[in-house]
């Protein structure tokens, strides 16, 4: 356990700066579109699709 202390102090001490990635999608649906489902990770779900 020690040595995870250890390495936490040093990595804290030499911590470098990590890139946030965020995917973005655009997109454009027609309001009579109905059903669809958008989990929040970009794959929209048609399979409940419908026009109203």
């Amino acid at each position: 356990m020690q040595a995870m202390h250890e390495a936490e102090k040093i990595a804290i001490g030499e911590m470098a700066v990590l890139p946030v990635y965020f995917y973005n999608t655009a997109v454009a649906l027609n309001p009579k579109l109905k059903g669809v489902i958008d989990p929040g990770n970009s794959v929209f779900n048609f399979k409940y699709a419908h026009f109203e």
